[in-house]
């Protein structure tokens, strides 16, 4: 069933750490977070699970696409 197979240091060093495809959803979900606190958009519930709801009340207001625009400019 399981053949345990010895680990190689170099195979170690190549292994990538972080999933950075991973790391999107959380980090957009967290940008769209806080750009409703800064900008007093009301939100009736919070969570990775109501990222899309949050994302359309935040596209709703006039500067999200602005700020968007400019955030990815600078990345």
């Amino acid at each position: 069933m399981f053949t345990a197979k010895p680990i190689v240091l170099s195979e170690l060093k190549e292994l990538p750490i972080i999933d950075f495809q991973k790391q999107t959803e959380p980090k957009n979900y967290l940008d769209d977070f806080i750009f409703s606190l800064y900008f007093n958009i009301p939100l009736t519930e919070i969570g990775l699970d109501k990222a899309e709801e949050i994302k359309e009340k935040c596209r709703a207001n006039k500067y999200y696409q602005i700020v968007n625009e400019v955030r990815i400019l600078n990345n």
